[in-house]
């Protein structure tokens, strides 16, 4: 069984009927708006990531390859060298273990190992002169309490 009904039919009044048909149509406005206006924002955020992806790598391997002069401590120019090349010799400089009495001249990594190395080595100074002090303290005590049983002849 079918029903068939017409708007006309079912609402008589005009102004109602107008009424109805306006909320309903901004409804359908207002939802067809946000979505395409959701859809054009997710088309634009990702057609300028990919650009500006695309460009800013570009912009940076030509900014790394750029050659550049490097300045003595004079102020004379002294070779000519890509930023690249220099992070990677800062790099290498930086993770090699370098030994000397000149703070100024360890790397990074001589500062950290010889750090580690030394409070590693104060805990065990600590660790350490605790167990020859107990052991200090129970040997002379035994040999207290002999010297003093001798001297008053007990066993």
């Amino acid at each position: 069984m079918e029903i068939n009904l017409k708007f006309e039919d079912v609402i008589k009044d005009e102004s109602l009927r107008a009424e109805i048909v306006e909320t309903v149509s901004g409804l359908i406005y207002n939802d067809i708006s946000r979505k395409t206006q959701e859809m054009v924002d997710k088309a634009i955020r990702d057609n300028v990531n990919i650009a500006v992806t695309s460009i800013l790598s570009n912009l940076i391997n030509l900014h790394l390859d750029t050659e550049f002069s490097i300045t003595n401590d004079y102020g004379k120019k002294d070779k000519v060298d890509t930023l690249r090349n220099r992070i990677a010799w800062i790099i290498e400089k930086q993770t090699k273990i370098i030994n000397t009495t000149y703070e100024s001249e360890k790397s990074v990594l001589s500062k950290l190992v010889e750090s580690t190395v030394k409070s590693e080595l104060e805990k065990f100074k600590t660790e350490f002169n605790g167990i020859v002090n107990k052991q200090l303290i129970e040997s002379c005590l035994d040999e207290a309490t002999k010297r003093l049983k001798a001297a008053i002849g007990l066993k």
